[in-house]
């Protein structure tokens, strides 16, 4: 047996501890989460955040959690450190920059500074980062994207209570521009790495493909077109995306509103289907922190995304993660939905003995070029 099989044991055991104790030998640079077992030990998780106009969301139930690795003992109660970490979405962080440069707040968002200082939540601008590294209309706008990084650190440095009461320093000090220009050099230094651009690009694609399926009368079965698009043109299989995509596809009426940004009269509908791509990445990029940060001292870092997009945290709700496992910077998760609901059983479990042909950029660039022709011929 090898680490990978023994990863998928523990994940799909009922009681997984004894499974764990059983495939030790294999599993010990291996961290589990569990949020499908009710734990009664740890603390110092943030439950939830209740605001009518933003949004806070885990990737899962923190509230209902058990870590299981080789520092823990099984039954959850071992001292657990753990570390919030809140992501800010784009459109939050204009929140952010209009409240210390133009003074503009709502009581919304100063009961969400409120609860994100009580809480001693680390905050993270990692999407504002990402996406405007990338985005054509992103560090086009220098002195907007400059001023966004200038007030997160403002917000980091300046108390509730001098928010609360407009008390606050607005103007930036030398530590804002320090901070602000580190976090610009990141963002010149990844716009030249197309890693996670190369990412985009195939969410690009398949939520492409989607849309084209969606008005097409003459697909016969939209949802078995939409997997085997992904795994024979794309060669790329993105579960928790493709189960999104058919559940639209079946005119699911929970997640409608989050696709529905999209019609065949749009206008700007490159944009659209690129912003909806950016949505998705933000949510696997938030997976993969979990492994990264989460270290050997026993440390966990839980990720939230807090965004003004009602629709995205419906997306966020919808399919949460009830356990996940963590090894070589690698997640391995295992979601309350997956399209086996949608496509069956019997051919979900045979899509791992599918022949693939191997994933090639090549392909991906041509194909993410004919999707966007073809997009402009059907839209707009």
């Amino acid at each position: 047996m090898n680490i990978i099989d023994a990863i998928k044991e523990v994940l799909e055991a009922k009681i997984p501890f004894d499974t764990y104790d059983k495939l030790s030998i294999y599993l010990k640079d291996v961290k589990f989460m569990f949020f499908d077992i009710i734990n009664p030990y740890v603390d110092n998780i943030l439950i939830s955040i209740n605001n009518p106009h933003f949004y806070i969301d885990g990737l899962c139930d923190y509230s209902n959690i058990i870590f299981l690795d080789r520092f823990c003992c099984k039954s959850g109660a071992s001292k657990i450190r753990v570390s919030n970490r809140l992501n800010f979405d784009v459109n939050l962080s204009t929140h952010i920059k209009n409240l210390f440069f133009n003074k503009k707040c709502d009581a919304s968002l100063y009961d969400l500074i409120h609860d994100i200082k009580k809480n001693k939540m680390q905050i993270s601008i990692g999407p504002t980062i990402f996406e405007n590294s990338y985005n054509q209309s992103g560090m086009n706008s220098i002195k907007k994207s400059y001023e966004t990084l200038l007030a997160f650190s403002m917000l980091d440095r300046n108390s509730y209570d001098s928010i609360k009461n407009g008390n606050f320093d607005s103007n930036p000090i030398s530590q804002d521009y320090v901070f602000a220009d580190n976090i610009w050099g990141v963002m010149r230094k990844s716009k030249n790495e197309n890693n996670d651009l190369e990412k985009h690009k195939i969410l690009f694609c398949l939520l492409s493909k989607m849309y084209l399926l969606k008005w097409d009368n003459t697909s016969r079965n939209k949802e078995i077109d939409l997997l085997n698009f992904a795994l024979d043109d794309l060669n790329v299989y993105c579960e928790n995306e493709l189960f999104f995509c058919m559940k639209y596809l079946e005119n699911d009426k929970n997640i409608k509103p989050f696709f529905d940004k999209v019609q065949p009269n749009s206008k700007n509908t490159i944009k659209k289907i690129e912003n909806i791509a950016w949505d998705f990445l933000h949510i696997r990029l938030m997976e993969n922190s979990l492994a990264v940060q989460s270290n050997e001292n026993n440390v966990y870092y839980l990720y939230y995304f807090a965004t003004a997009d009602k629709a995205l945290h419906n997306i966020i709700k919808y399919n949460p993660i009830n356990r996940i496992a963590l090894y070589d910077s690698k997640v391995y998760p295992v979601r309350k939905h997956n399209i086996s609901e949608i496509i069956g059983l019997d051919l979900y479990n045979s899509l791992h003995n599918r022949n693939r042909t191997p994933y090639l950029v090549s392909k991906l660039n041509k194909l993410y070029i004919e999707l966007k022709n073809e997009i402009n011929k059907n839209f707009n």
